[in-house]
């Protein structure tokens, strides 16, 4: 990133404390252009003067803070926030949809939050929509309302009960390799149980306790990570089961923000969510789409979250010659998701971001852009359409002549070759 370019401007509003206004002037004499003070704002004010920033900080050092005024007038404004996590931080904000969190006075953490953002700002462009949507919960009409439903089930002195659904159950179902000590749930973030299929050069299945989430290790000496997402699904018993690898670190409240997305969307099996990379490579959903058969083969299988009975109903597994570790590299989570969508399962892709790729370790199977990577890209066509995979071969050669660096017959014909071997099987 260029040091030079100024990547934010900040506004500071509100009153000064008269035991701190002499300091604070002289800090503001020593502001750089890119920061300015602009006094404090009416109330009445707030909402239009909100409206005009891309999105609004709010760093409380009030760990007790309650239910900040401005923030509300933030979400009236459509303007995302970014927030210290103060003890009712997620009552207010909706981590992914209406804002960001950031650890308690961890200045470290917001400077890495502003700078994801700055590498993804349609991350908060699409949060705009939502802001508006929460901020008519807080309308006095909607309180008041919700007091007179309460009032409403008290009926001569007695209190009609409703159940509410409980929350869906998740776990995260992890494929590692050669992990040799209880690191990786402390790596990953993870707030929520999880399966951990290892394959290492033992076997044995061992039962942690991790702040207070069960989380299982399947250590199998084998390869294949079809194999080992299989091996860790099938054990699963959640109601939704996050796919995941051991070079990623999970977002904080990763499991409300996938409740709270399979909520919005009721009919959905699956639901594909961005990843964070320090350099941007992977497709980035900016806005809400249904997955078809023509624009699914750009997710990988650390995106996808699942409805398990969806799965386990149809007979939805991994292929296990697909994939690091097996006969053929790569394009187990393209054939997977693809699988999904032939037996009827409804996916949509979201633009929420639920993890950070770390890629602390080089990648198990891609090896640059040589013949065995076209060969097996072409058996994936082959498997996934008998009877177009040439079309299949053909618009990919094409589409990706420039990340290729080769001619497209060239690339064409080097997916035929594979494709043709798997298909006279």
């Amino acid at each position: 990133m260029d040091r030079k370019k100024t990547v934010f401007k900040l506004d500071i509003y509100g009153p000064v404390d008269a035991g701190y206004k002499e300091r604070f002037e002289k800090l503001c004499r020593d502001f750089p252009e890119y920061i300015r003070y602009r006094g404090a704002v009416a109330p009445e004010e707030s909402v239009a003067v909100l409206k005009a920033y891309f999105a609004l900080i709010f760093p409380t050092q009030y760990y007790t803070e309650g239910i900040p005024g401005t923030i509300i007038d933030a979400y009236a404004a459509g303007t995302p926030v970014i927030a210290s996590q103060w003890e009712s931080f997620s009552d207010v904000i909706e981590p992914g949809l209406t804002g960001i969190g950031y650890e308690f006075k961890n200045v470290m953490d917001l400077k890495r939050v502003l700078i994801h953002i700055a590498l993804y700002p349609e991350v908060i462009v699409a949060m705009k929509k939502n802001c508006l949507n929460k901020a008519k919960k807080f309308l006095p009409e909607t309180a008041v309302r919700m007091m007179v439903d309460k009032m409403m089930k008290k009926i001569k002195g007695q209190t009609i009960l409703s159940f509410a659904q409980p929350a869906p159950t998740l776990q995260v179902l992890v494929a590692a390799v050669d992990q040799m000590d209880a690191a990786l749930p402390r790596t990953l973030n993870l707030q929520s149980d999880a399966i951990i299929g290892n394959q290492c050069d033992r076997n044995s299945i061992e039962v942690m306790d991790y702040n207070g989430h069960e989380i299982t290790y399947l250590n199998f000496k084998e390869r294949g990570v079809g194999l080992n997402r299989n091996n860790a699904f099938m054990r699963a018993s959640a109601d939704i089961v996050l796919f995941a690898d051991d070079d990623m670190r999970y977002v904080d409240h990763y499991p409300d923000i996938v409740r709270k997305a399979f909520a919005a969307y009721p009919d959905a099996d699956v639901i594909l969510f961005n990843l964070l990379e320090a350099v941007p490579r992977r497709f980035i959903t900016k806005k809400a789409f249904r997955v078809r058969w023509y624009n699914a083969l750009r997710f990988g299988a650390a995106r996808i979250a699942a409805r398990r009975e969806s799965l386990r109903r149809r007979g939805i597994c991994f292929n296990l010659c697909f994939g690091g570790g097996a006969e053929y590299s790569q394009g187990e989570d393209s054939l997977f998701l693809m699988e999904c969508l032939k037996k009827g399962l409804v996916i949509y892709a979201v633009p929420v971001f639920i993890a950070e790729l770390t890629e602390e370790r080089d990648s198990t199977w891609f090896r640059g852009y040589t013949e065995k990577f076209f060969s097996d890209h072409g058996a994936m066509y082959a498997v996934m359409a008998p009877k177009l995979y040439p079309f299949y071969c053909l618009q990919d050669a094409v589409r990706k002549r420039n990340t290729y660096q080769k001619k497209p017959f060239t690339s064409f014909q080097m997916m035929m070759r594979g494709a043709k071997k798997i298909a006279g099987n």
